[in-house]
């Protein structure tokens, strides 16, 4: 709860924007009033020796995926595990549209004057 509340406030007063009810339609009928972002990046050589930080995450992930997995689970992925497999496999064998979001798309280009891309 607690780093949800930080956040939030981050994302939302901090910015000038809202949070809670004031985002309407995500969390309540009616249309969102204010919505806000917060980016904050760190440079891990601001605090010591960036190859240590990154030594210390690996063998932090290495010691979860080492974990006791939950029965009918073969493997613990850390976030972002699982897109970075789908994206090496999509620039690999392409991105499946749908046939319905293509046609639509094709009639966009169109009236762009723009050649859709040939598919497999």
């Amino acid at each position: 709860f607690g780093l949800g509340l930080a956040v939030a406030l981050l994302c939302g007063p901090l910015s000038g924007s809202g949070v809670g009810l004031d985002l309407g339609g995500w969390q309540h009928d009616g249309e969102t009033q204010s919505q806000g972002h917060f980016v904050h990046a760190w440079d891990p050589a601001a605090f010591g020796d960036p190859a240590a930080f990154v030594a210390g995450c690996e063998r932090y992930f290495a010691q979860i995926k080492a974990s006791r997995k939950a029965p009918g689970t073969t493997e613990i992925r850390i976030p972002g595990e699982r897109a970075a497999a789908t994206r090496r496999l999509q620039r690999q064998n392409g991105i499946e549209v749908l046939a319905a979001t293509w046609t639509k798309l094709g009639g966009y280009a169109r009236e762009l004057g723009l050649a859709m891309p040939k598919t497999a």
